[in-house]
């Protein structure tokens, strides 16, 4: 008896041709002219030449230092207000652990040539804290310049480093709060847009595939694809929300974030349905493609069935952008369903047959679940 053929392979990875490096080149470059990322370059070098200025006028010999105000304002200028607040707290945490540690040796009287590696090798323990995030290196790069830099002079060479570091990101801060704080709700919304399509897409593939008989034809790239647009449409939605935490512009902004992460929750469940379903179309060692165990008829009504589902999530992202859309009718879908089950063939098909039932259903539900209460 002859082995059953293989499955179709995932598709062999190919090195990107020109037109592809082109388009991934112009949309590298697009995102880093975005207007936000614009308005956060234009923020960046006002608070660091405010910084400057103001540096200068700080009591005593700390005004020498003033060249390390900037850097204290670049250090706080982050995306959201609350990554800016973080950034300055913990860095000013990881300074004053390193400048210590710079103290601590000088005055232990170690040997001249120990110092510096003794610093570095504490700091770097040190930066391990979790508690100074993505601010821990500084705690060896502040022991070693105290030491390097300072030299004779590190006591008032410590104070100016730390108070003109403080002031910098104070500025900043400042500079990120009062001129068009960042409250990025518009990309969450582009992203999980941009998720839904490819939902329709996957969908709508998988419903030519299968009308043309065919186990893979464009959906396995759609898919792969759908899982790669989660994440990012997950992470732009957690920054909308961290951006909103303390920002005043969140108060007059009318755009709903709990309901974005509803959205990313639905959509991570409908991956899974989406998966059931391509495993199904795919078939596998043990079981035949959905295609083989049903007849002709039967592939047209599970690809209409396909195509409902890729209607009704087309509908759900145009309801989310304010206009009209299809909805998912579960009548239909039930009707769909029971009539796929009648052209299963042989009678030893319906598991397989239940089953693209069953997920197509869930997924139905998912789809209509996330629409009806926003129907008004």
């Amino acid at each position: 008896m002859s082995s059953p053929p293989p499955t179709n392979p995932l598709p062999i990875q190919r090195d990107a041709t020109p037109h592809s490096r082109l388009v991934a080149s112009r949309t590298a470059l697009r995102r880093m002219l975005r207007p936000a990322r614009l308005i956060l370059a234009g923020k960046t070098a006002l608070a660091g030449t405010i910084a400057w200025y103001v540096g200068h006028l700080l009591p005593g010999q700390a005004a020498d230092f003033a060249y390390y105000a900037p850097l204290g304002s670049l250090i706080a200028m982050a995306p959201t207000l609350m990554d800016s607040l973080r950034s300055s707290l913990q860095t000013v945490v990881a300074l004053a652990m390193g400048v210590g540690i710079a103290w601590v040796l000088i005055f232990s009287g170690a040997p001249g040539w120990a110092i510096v590696p003794v610093a570095l090798a504490i700091g770097t323990v040190l930066a391990g804290l979790p508690i100074l995030g993505t601010s821990r290196d500084y705690v060896p790069i502040a022991a070693f310049i105290v030491l390097i830099i300072g030299g004779t002079n590190a006591d008032d060479f410590s104070t100016g480093y730390i108070l003109q570091m403080a002031l910098g990101m104070v500025i900043g801060v400042a500079v990120n709060l009062l001129v068009a704080p960042p409250l990025p709700t518009d990309d969450a919304s582009a992203a999980l847009s941009t998720l839904r399509q490819t939902g329709v897409r996957t969908l709508d593939a998988m419903a030519d595939a299968l009308g043309a008989g065919n186990r893979e034809s464009g959906w396995v790239e759609e898919l792969a694809t759908y899982e790669s647009r989660l994440a990012d449409a997950a992470t732009a939605v957690r920054t909308a929300r961290e951006s909103a935490r303390v920002n005043p512009r969140a108060r007059w902004n009318p755009h709903d974030v709990d309901q974005d992460l509803e959205d990313v929750a639905s959509l991570r469940r409908a991956r899974v349905h989406l998966s059931a379903l391509g495993a199904i179309l795919r078939g596998s060692e043990h079981e035949q493609p959905l295609a083989a165990v049903v007849d002709d008829e039967g592939r047209d009504v599970a690809a209409r069935l396909l195509t409902a589902l890729a209607r009704g999530m087309e509908g759900w992202d145009d309801r989310r952008s304010g206009t009209d859309g299809e909805r998912v009718d579960p009548d239909d879908v039930a009707s769909l369903e029971k009539a796929l089950r009648a052209h299963a063939s042989p009678e030893d098909a319906q598991p397989l047959v239940s089953a693209f039932a069953v997920a197509a259903g869930r997924l139905a539900e998912e789809i209509t679940d996330r629409v009806s209460p926003h129907d008004d």
